[in-house]
This record gives C-alpha cells, structure tokens and sequence, in this order.
C-alpha cells in the first residue's frame, strides 16, 4: 500500500483513500502517514471497525487527514435487531458516527 500511495496514487486523477483496513489497523496506515510523499498523495484515511470500535486517530488529525468509517454492520433480519435501513434511518446513523 505504502508503495502504491508513493508512485501510483498520483495518477488516479480523484482524491484516493487508503488503506481500508480492517479494524482500523493502523499499522496500515501510519506508514503513509509517516511518509511525506505518500501521505501528500493521500486525502482520505479509511477503514472497517469491525470489532474495534470508533477511536480518536490523532496521527491523521495532525496530517490534516479526514478519516472515514467505510463499512456499517447492519445485522441480518431475524438476529433481533429491528434498524432502519431506508436512506433516512441509515442517513441518521451515519451522523451518529
């Protein structure tokens, strides 16, 4: 990832998030971050929480990183938990976040 977000992500023509990791592992993206080539090539840090839960990320905040949750768990029908899923309900859980 580090080398991509070094020599490729220049030449996506878009803003590029990076790395998409699962619970927000951090040994992903502290290395782009840490980089001055790369992390000037990255606009966006974003990963899963599946099992990690919403923490502060101060490394990207001092980048001037924004920092996206990517992924929402909404748990299947039957398992007991009645969400709304229609664009208003997930629009309104988005926020929570």
């Amino acid at each position: 990832m580090l080398k991509f977000m070094k020599e490729n992500a220049p030449a996506v023509g878009t803003k590029v998030m990076a790395p998409e990791s699962f619970q927000f592992n951090r040994n992903l993206s502290d290395p782009i971050l840490n980089d001055p080539v790369a992390a000037a090539n990255l606009n966006i840090v974003a990963g899963h929480i599946y099992g990690g839960g919403l923490i502060a990320y101060p490394l990207a905040k001092q980048k001037g990183k924004e920092v996206w949750m990517t992924e929402y768990l909404i748990n299947s029908p039957g398992s007991g938990t009645n969400m709304d899923t229609s664009w208003t309900g997930s629009s309104r859980d988005g926020k929570k976040h």
